[in-house]
Parts: structure tokens; C-alpha cells; sequence
């Protein structure tokens, strides 16, 4: 059985931390398939959202890394911190550029 203890040791780890981020992108990703499709927007799938939209993934996966390297360097990463920034990341990529990913989620043309 897994004490507190044992718990608070597993999320004091980087790596775990590291996929916490990541995981909160994937999962900022999908809140904003799901809200598009249930406001009657034809999105792509997972895959496609990912894949079709590299230029948006690749700067969500890079913003991670840095600001990972950031948390790391300022000694301020925890769960809170990773989860935050793993999840704002995929907006702030999102921004990246106009007719990308942010315009097919708002039902406009690309």
C-alpha cells in the first residue's frame, strides 16, 4: 500500500513532473476538441489535431521543455507549477500563428 509518504517522494521527482506537463497539454488539447465539437464545429481527431497542426505541437513540446528547464533552474517545480504550465502551453501555441489550430477550434476556415 502506498503511504503519503511514498506519494510526496513519486511527485518530487523531475521526470514525473516532466510527464505531469506534458499530460496537461494533452489534456488542455482535448478540453478544446471536446468544447468545439459541442458547439457543433467539425474538429479533427486527436491524431489529426496533433499531427495536421505540427507547427503548434512542436512549440507546445519545446515551450515545455523550456519552461521545465526554467522550473528546474529557479528550483520552483512541483506539481502545481508543472500542471499550470503544462496546461497553458497548448493555448500559448495555439497563438501562435493566424488559420492554425486556434481558427479550425473556432469553427472558422482556414
Amino acid at each position: 500500500m502506498t503511504t503519503t509518504d511514498d506519494l510526496k517522494h513519486i511527485l518530487e521527482n523531475p521526470l514525473v513532473l516532466l510527464a505531469a506537463m506534458y499530460i496537461a497539454t494533452a489534456l488542455s488539447a482535448v478540453k478544446q476538441i471536446v468544447a468545439a465539437r459541442r458547439d457543433g464545429i467539425e474538429v479533427p481527431t486527436c491524431v489529426q489535431y496533433f499531427s495536421k497542426y505540427w507547427p503548434e505541437t512542436l512549440t507546445a513540446v519545446l515551450g515545455n521543455a523550456l519552461a521545465f528547464a526554467t522550473l528546474i533552474a529557479t528550483d520552483t517545480l512541483n506539481l502545481a507549477s508543472a500542471l499550470g504550465i503544462g496546461y497553458a502551453t497548448n493555448s500559448l501555441a495555439d497563438l501562435l500563428r493566424s488559420g492554425g489550430r486556434s481558427a479550425t477550434m473556432a469553427g472558422k476556415p482556414e
